[in-house]
């Protein structure tokens, strides 16, 4: 059997890797301690995949609008699970999801084709909203682009899995999720500048650095 990047991923990506693609985020799923044989399989065949930048150039062709998210998950063609970049754009108020087959780059048809569980429905309109006027926010704070902040990301190397425009305390980021050497990583990005946000527990750790050698001194 020929090995291709769509069949390598069906065997092997999506069984390893699965939980980074179905929601399990946050500071303690985002880092991983050791690097993972498994994860540096992913990232090798992430290689492979259309490059996020395309996807979210593909997306705004097929719905004109801003793209304010993007994420590497399944979806369902042909009564299949194939890997696609799922792009939310914000088009006259409201978010519209695009999906792009992460494979050929081909425009998936249809919301209802994400091979979500039964049961899984999406945000109420109530939801959808609200989600739509942050996004709003968000982006006239912006002046990085989402395209522009994935050209930034890939300075960093490794495998973007999901980019979000996000507003918090008056501060609007882009905030990344990627892989890169076998382990799982996150950073924000000033939307602004485009700058590489501090880690707050990083400087948090070097405060407390020097405050030891502060104490060794006397």
């Amino acid at each position: 059997m020929r090995w291709t990047w769509a069949a390598g991923l069906g065997l092997v990506g999506w069984g390893i890797a699965g939980a980074l693609f179905a929601g399990v985020r946050g500071a303690d799923a985002a880092q991983t301690p050791h690097p993972s044989r498994t994860l540096r399989v992913f990232e090798a065949l992430c290689a492979h995949a259309v490059a996020p930048q395309d996807a979210v150039a593909k997306a705004l062709a097929a719905h004109p609008g801003t793209a304010v998210e993007i994420e590497l998950d399944t979806a369902l063609r042909d009564g299949r699970a194939v890997a696609a970049w799922e792009i939310e754009v914000l088009a006259d108020g409201v978010l519209h999801e695009v999906r792009i087959d992460a494979h050929d780059g081909s425009v998936l048809a249809g919301d209802d084709d994400d091979g979500d569980e039964p049961g899984d429905r999406d945000d109420g309109p109530d939801d959808e909203t609200a989600e739509a006027a942050a996004a709003a926010k968000g982006v006239a704070a912006a002046s990085v682009t989402l395209a522009q902040a994935l050209e930034r990301v890939r300075a960093q190397g490794g495998a973007v899995t999901k980019v979000e425009l996000e507003t918090e305390d008056g501060a609007t980021t882009w905030d990344v999720e990627y892989v890169a050497g076998g382990l799982r990583r996150e950073l924000e990005l000033d939307a602004k500048t485009g700058r590489v946000v501090p880690d707050d527990d990083e400087d948090a750790d070097d405060e407390g650095d020097d405050d030891d050698d502060e104490h060794d001194d006397e």
